[in-house]
């Protein structure tokens, strides 16, 4: 992630690290912001999920920059796709005392669509347990 931020090569990057550097010390070094992160991550996950089909990167972006999590944003396309509507027409559907099973139902979509998605988000990513070390709050000052 510091590499592709800073503009670095990877290998440039790893070795900058040493039994005295940590990992903010080199991000701060390197001009990594949180807002760089952020703005990194959004565009890999646009692509992530760009990947199944069901909804373009740009869509994407654009629905992440607006707020929405990955795992609706994955959902909806894949109903939309599945029910011909437009991904922004599903996401008005979800509301937060329904589930997806319940907007598939409302939109005429068999169940059994749905069960190709495991886990949290579409399969390309995988579980997430929160942004890591090098990326959260504290990780990089402004």
């Amino acid at each position: 992630m510091l590499a592709k931020i800073s503009g670095k090569s990877f290998e440039d990057v790893l070795a900058l690290k040493t039994d005295d550097k940590d990992w903010r010390t080199i991000g701060r070094s390197l001009g990594v912001t949180r807002e760089k992160v952020a703005s990194v991550r959004c565009e890999m996950t646009a692509k992530d999920l760009s990947q199944d089909g069901n909804v373009d990167e740009t869509t994407a972006m654009n629905l992440l920059q607006a707020g929405y999590e990955p795992w609706d944003i994955s959902w909806a396309a894949a109903l939309a796709k599945a029910a011909d509507k437009d991904i922004q027409s599903v996401l008005d559907l979800k509301k937060i005392n329904n589930r997806w099973s319940d907007v598939a139902e409302q939109l005429g979509v068999d169940r059994r669509a749905l069960q190709k998605f495991r886990g949290p988000g579409p399969r390309s990513m995988g579980w997430h347990h929160g942004p890591g070390p090098m990326m959260d709050d504290s990780a990089m000052d402004d």
